[in-house]
């Protein structure tokens, strides 16, 4: 039989050209990594499951992606008991590039390093900034303010407007802290005004994260082994998760100097795979445990989540239209965002997301751009998240629908689980 002619039914020329027709359609729709159609092999390993055995309608995910496809979306991962059900990547992406993070490195970076540094007794969350920056106990106000209130953003630092610094309208050092760089740590420590006293209210401050930065690269400097922040990352939290250096970077991939000391910020300006975020995620909902080790001390997990003693504050402004500042990451506990109020997420400001469920054990990640259209939503990045991603993704689970099955070996016991006992990680 000949194979060229058209009535023809042979069996392999009818599965190759299946096989070539759902490239294409993928290939111009994106990359859906599912078994048996991969692009590269991923650098950072997950174990997989089909979205119906955790409870996910695969046709309503695959519309999700088509939906964020047309929305700037460059990355989504959706994961539940440790097992990725769902992961898509736009035609110019790939499993293994990486990609922008701005202030969502809060989360995935600098809560890592800061809880890292604090149980290797490098430095104290209860540390004031004064006691590494001797200049700041001049003032009493400036004396005040503890390493706790910049990662909750309650020190009553200024902050800079990147909206209004790229239009050039900023005043005076907040117009060259944008332009500038290289200047900014400098900036940060010496320029800063104080809106309020330490502790007294929440108001967000990219720059408090700075004086952040600075603190941990002194205490790395003077009492570690690694003296800078990307090494001591790697080395304490990202190596012993399997995130291999070539998928992360921090601070604008540059590092400035100060009195001979190498600084790299580690609260924006980093990049990351989706697949890293994710891991990240999944150890915070882990509370800091991964294949039965302790990678970061549960208690300091918890508290840096809101779960200890360090109370988060909402904005006071909105306090029900905005999501609540915990030490790096988000919570849901004023319900703004249609998911569990347990949840939490580091968020960047083109609406990068990872999202933490810890009531369902998901753990979720968007990156791209913009996810609003024109005026869409103006103002409200947090309502764009909630109808544009988060509504649909959990309308494409059932949460009655459980695998039945243990949940993957790494996840320890979640907030809802009776917790395990201190210093205690299952295997």
């Amino acid at each position: 039989m000949n194979d060229r002619t058209t009535g023809t039914s042979n069996p392999r020329l009818v599965a190759a050209l299946a096989l070539l027709a759902g490239l294409l359609v993928v290939a111009a729709a994106g990359v859906r990594i599912l078994p048996g159609l991969r692009g590269p092999e991923p650098s950072v390993e997950w174990s997989e499951a089909s979205p119906a055995s955790q409870g996910f309608d695969r046709a309503a995910l695959e519309a999700l992606a088509d939906s964020l496809a047309a929305r700037n979306t460059k990355t989504l991962v959706v994961a539940r008991h440790g097992k990725i059900v769902f992961e898509w990547y736009s035609p110019d992406f790939t499993v293994n590039r990486r990609h922008f993070t701005s202030a969502m490195a809060k989360g995935v970076a600098a809560m890592p390093t800061l809880v890292a540094a604090a149980q290797d007794d490098l430095l104290s969350l209860d540390d004031r900034v004064a006691d590494w920056v001797p200049e700041w106990s001049e003032d009493s106000r400036h004396a005040q303010i503890r390493l706790i209130d910049l990662a909750f953003h309650r020190s009553g630092m200024e902050d800079v407007d990147f909206d209004a610094g790229q239009a050039g309208e900023l005043p005076g050092w907040q117009q060259r802290y944008y332009d500038h760089q290289d200047e900014r740590f400098r900036l940060a420590l010496d320029s800063t005004a104080l809106l309020f006293d330490s502790g007294a209210r929440f108001s967000y401050s990219g720059v408090g994260y700075y004086v952040l930065s600075y603190v941990v690269s002194r205490a790395l400097e003077h009492r570690s082994p690694v003296a800078d922040i990307p090494s001591f990352l790697g080395a304490e939290v990202y190596g012993p998760i399997g995130l291999p250096p070539e998928t992360w970077s921090l601070g604008y991939g540059r590092s400035d100097t100060i009195d001979g000391m190498a600084l790299t910020h580690f609260g924006s300006g980093g990049e990351i795979t989706a697949r890293a975020a994710a891991r990240v995620g999944q150890l915070m909902l882990q509370r800091g445990c991964w294949e039965g080790r302790q990678v970061l001390d549960r208690d300091l997990v918890d508290l840096m989540l809101g779960r200890g003693a360090v109370v988060p504050m909402p904005d006071e402004r909105r306090p029900d239209a905005e999501p609540v500042s915990l030490g790096g990451w988000w919570s849901n506990q004023s319900g703004v965002w249609p998911v569990p109020r347990e949840a939490f997420a580091a968020v960047g400001g083109q609406h990068e997301m990872t999202l933490v469920d810890p009531v369902n054990e998901i753990v979720a990640v968007r990156m791209g751009g913009d996810l609003r259209r024109d005026d869409e939503m103006k103002g409200s990045a947090d309502a764009a998240f909630g109808t544009l991603f988060l509504a649909p993704l959990y309308a494409a689970f059932d949460e009655s629908v459980d695998s039945g099955a243990a949940p993957a070996a790494p996840v320890a016991s979640s907030p809802r689980r009776a917790p395990a006992e201190t210093g205690t990680c299952p295997g």
